[in-house]
């Protein structure tokens, strides 16, 4: 479905399924319009497709570069998208928002990775790639049951250190984005920094059993701070 509404440029109509839930219709509208109103490039949409389908099964990443492909499927393609739906400031350049946008999915999925480490492994997938693993000589099993602190703790270290430059090679997009929507992007990054400094100083945390998390009062306290800049920049 998703496909036909790319191919005709939101404009088809498609039918609800059998089992369809009753929202699903809704649903279908509102994405169509969507593709209708925004300029929103078909290929980020297809790539969230490639990435949603690669989960369905296994996954086991060798290298870098593979987790980098993989993080741009599942969460480039979504800051790309975001960014084409909340536009940018006069005189902005859009190919250097959308590439400060893959940066800063980048970061995200990166987040996301480490802290779902243990869930993720559960499941049969491993996104933390095999060089990194030979590189501080420890297997995933060891990371699961943290056999080697020392060893263990470099390889989260190092994993969260590449998210890090990203948030910090990504900072400038706030500034390029339309000030009416840049208090929602600076409240997704700050909730998730916040996540990856609780992994960088207890990085026994990917391990389980409990997730890293922001504790409900920061994130209310970001939340906060963000609808206020929101009304300040509506204000204008």
């Amino acid at each position: 479905r998703t496909r036909a509404l790319l191919a005709d440029g939101g404009a088809a109509t498609v039918a609800p399924a059998v089992d369809d839930p009753p929202w699903a219709c809704a649903m279908w509208r509102a994405f169509g319009r969507t593709l209708r109103d925004y300029p929103i490039d078909s290929a980020d949409v297809e790539a969230m497709l490639q990435g949603l389908a690669a989960d369905l099964s296994p996954q086991r990443m060798a290298s870098w570069r593979e987790l980098e492909r993989y993080c741009d499927c599942v969460a480039s393609s979504v800051g790309r998208v975001c960014v084409s739906i909340w536009g940018l400031r006069p005189a902005a350049s859009l190919e250097r928002a959308l590439a400060l946008a893959s940066l800063r999915g980048q970061a995200f999925q990166l987040t996301n990775i480490l802290r779902d480490f243990a869930e993720d492994a559960a499941a049969g997938r491993r996104y933390l790639p095999s060089e990194l693993f030979g590189k501080h000589r420890v297997s995933p099993e060891d990371l699961l049951r943290w056999r080697d602190p020392v060893r263990c703790a470099a390889l989260v270290r190092e994993a969260a250190s590449r998210a890090r430059a990203s948030y910090e090679q990504s900072r400038p997009l706030d500034a390029l984005i339309d000030p009416g929507c840049v208090p929602t992007l600076s409240a997704m990054t700050a909730i998730y920094r916040a996540l990856l400094q609780r992994i960088v100083r207890a990085p026994r945390l990917v391990a389980g059993p409990q997730r890293a998390r922001v504790p409900t009062v920061r994130k209310a306290g970001i939340a906060l701070r963000a609808a206020f800049a929101a009304r300040k920049a509506r204000a204008r």
